[in-house]
């Protein structure tokens, strides 16, 4: 063997180690990106990616936090039309019929907190709830009058790849303005509720 020939052979045998370390820091960080949305996350390379596809009211939700403007709508009549005194509601409706994870969420509405679009006094009476197109409670549970707190889980079985049209949910939340309010009478009054959808992991 010439010197040349030497000094080539041995050059290949020391990049080896390092070629090898490149092609795992690779396969770690592509493991890394898709874990969030994983199903199961077996030894390397093979990797089951979940589909995460969640709609509030119609609009995409990411994984995370959420504020969605709905209008208020007057009781009686259907209208957005609203003075003081009216009962009025507004609807969240959680579509997750394409998603292939258990979603975890919370529904937040504070007529006091920072930021709302709430007149001062309006009272947070019950809501309802429906799972698919069947109506399941009417509650006044974690309501407060001047604030409500959903909390609720929906699971995927092991058996199942995506969520069905039955697993969608809709709240009806209903509240009474104050007989005073410093918003003008006959006017369109929004409802911002923070809203947080989730990856639901193992039982947390």
């Amino acid at each position: 063997m010439t010197l040349n020939e030497h000094y080539k052979f041995h050059s290949r045998k020391s990049l080896k180690p390092y070629a090898s370390l490149l092609l795992l820091v690779l396969c770690i960080g592509v493991f890394h990106t898709f874990a969030g949305y994983s199903t199961t996350a077996s030894a390397l390379p093979s990797i089951n990616v979940a589909k995460w596809s969640v709609t509030i009211n119609g609009q995409s939700a990411s994984n995370g936090s959420s504020q969605f403007t709905q209008e208020l709508i007057n009781a009686d009549d259907g209208t957005t039309v609203l003075n003081a005194g009216d009962r009025c509601y507004f609807d969240i409706i959680i579509d997750p019929t394409s998603t292939e994870v258990s979603v975890s969420y919370t529904i937040l509405v504070d007529v006091e907190a920072q930021g709302s679009t709430l007149p001062a006094g309006t009272i947070i009476e019950k809501y309802e709830k429906y799972i698919g197109n069947l109506y399941e409670l009417d509650s006044t549970s974690n309501v407060d009058n001047s604030s409500v707190t959903i909390s609720e889980d929906i699971d995927i079985s092991s058996s199942q790849t995506a969520l069905g049209n039955s697993d969608i949910r809709k709240y009806r939340i209903y509240c009474i303005l104050p007989e005073y309010m410093s918003v003008q009478e006959g006017n369109e009054i929004s409802v911002i509720p923070q809203i947080t959808v989730k990856q639901k992991i193992g039982n947390n």
